[in-house]
């Protein structure tokens, strides 16, 4: 006897995207929240309030510089009722206002232009109908050496606080991953932030993080020397202290990007990171940890 399935036809919310990338989506009750960035380095954000079954008007959140390339992906944290989207916004001068005119990064930094990195927040008290100006979380001044600027916000908030975690150049040329406790309410911006741990002689890139129910954090990151790269992971308290220092994930250096961690409703850590061999098709690996970050294995070990 034959099975029956029902199909839904798949659904297409952008019709066009002007080559979107970093979709993320983020879930709250029946809210389905989503973001994304295009080619033009504009940021935007689409809701639904139905689990997905009808989408509210796209809205535009930011038009963002001319960056050396648009591989810094926006972020998105919800706390209580409010939400937060962040990304990386690049200037000229001493304020993030006066933005590069059609200069493109790698040029500003070669005529000896000061510039200027920042984390940039908008945010909604009402489900995303309406937004708040933009404000600036974090700000740092780049060397004149460098070509890349304060990247990669993940953000997290546990309905009192919310934490930021980003990449940030302003005492190592190859960049730290910094970490700072938030309350939007009393905090006063743009905020310092702090060194998660002692400076790689790597550059870290694309911090992910997860919750666990002690409010610890579980954090993976790739971490860069000359196109190489190897996926860590590590575990912290609320205040920044590390509880279990850095692993690596990966068996040998290889072309590894974009690690993304999660965690299940029993407990199961998984991260997944994909990679870029020369002369073969990219793959999706996947590491699972059992016992809360302490051991990690194969999927399917």
């Amino acid at each position: 006897m034959g099975i029956t399935t029902s199909r839904e036809k798949c659904r297409i919310l952008i019709e066009d995207a002007n080559s979107a990338r970093y979709p993320f989506l983020m879930c709250k009750d029946d809210h389905v929240y989503l973001i994304w960035q295009d080619v033009e380095n504009k940021t935007y954000f689409k809701a639904s309030h139905d689990k997905g079954l009808t989408w509210i008007k796209t809205t535009l959140l930011a038009a963002l510089s001319e960056h050396s390339c648009y591989c810094y992906p926006p972020a998105i944290g919800v706390n209580g009722d409010e939400i937060s989207v962040l990304w990386t916004e690049v200037s000229e001068g001493k304020g993030f206002r006066l933005r590069l005119k059609g200069i493109p990064l790698h040029k500003a930094h070669k005529s000896g232009r000061p510039v200027v990195s920042t984390i940039v927040r908008r945010k909604s008290s009402d489900a995303g109908l309406t937004w708040r100006d933009e404000q600036v979380l974090v700000k740092t001044k780049v060397s004149m050496e460098a070509q890349d600027e304060i990247d990669n916000p993940a953000i997290l908030s546990d309905g009192t606080r919310s934490y930021l975690f980003w990449l940030d150049k302003r005492n190592q040329k190859l960049g730290e991953i910094f970490y700072a406790s938030l309350d939007f309410r009393k905090d006063r911006f743009p905020i310092s932030g702090k060194n998660l741990m002692p400076p790689e002689r790597r550059s870290p890139k694309r911090p992910s993080v997860v919750f666990d129910k002690e409010k610890h954090f579980h954090i993976t990151w790739a971490s860069f020397l000359v196109g190489k790269s190897i996926v860590y992971y590590c575990q912290s308290d609320p205040e920044g202290n590390i509880l279990i220092d850095k692993k690596d994930l990966t068996k040998n250096t290889g072309r590894r990007h974009n690690p993304v961690i999660t965690r299940t409703s029993s407990g199961l850590l998984n991260v997944f990171w994909f990679d870029e061999p020369k002369e073969e098709w990219s793959r999706i690996f996947l590491k699972t940890s059992k016992d809360n970050g302490l051991t990690w294995e194969d999927w399917g070990s």
